[in-house]
């Protein structure tokens, strides 16, 4: 998928992506996440635009872990000073892994929505 981001969760580390229209990587930040077990855990990953920790405009990352009762901050926010989500019509986020053949499985399953 291009134009896009992504998160990817590697043992402790959380890594957040931004895939260009040409289909170019580029690594938007990344933050230390408690290890990864083998139990089940629920995560919830969420962007924005919004500003960062100085004021600036930003696209906003959140990643959240249930604690059972409410979601909680897992890690700092992560922020993307170029906006590069700014020009797209179509803002969407779901479900993928890397299949074994070295692409990614994606199940798009939520529409973002902005608010008017």
């Amino acid at each position: 998928m291009n134009d896009a981001f992504r998160v990817e969760f590697s043992g402790n580390t959380a890594s957040w992506y931004y895939r260009s229209a040409l289909g170019v990587d580029s690594l938007v930040g990344n933050v230390a996440t408690p290890t990864l077990t083998s139990d089940w855990e629920r995560k919830r990953i969420t962007w924005w635009n919004g500003v960062d920790g100085s004021g600036n405009p930003a696209t906003v990352c959140r990643i959240e872990t249930w604690d059972g009762a409410k979601w909680v901050h897992a890690t700092p926010d992560l922020y993307d000073t170029n906006q590069r989500n700014q020009g797209s019509s179509t803002n969407r986020a779901g479900l993928g892994f890397w299949g074994t053949s070295g692409y990614p499985i994606l199940y798009d399953d939520t529409e973002i929505w902005r608010a008017s």
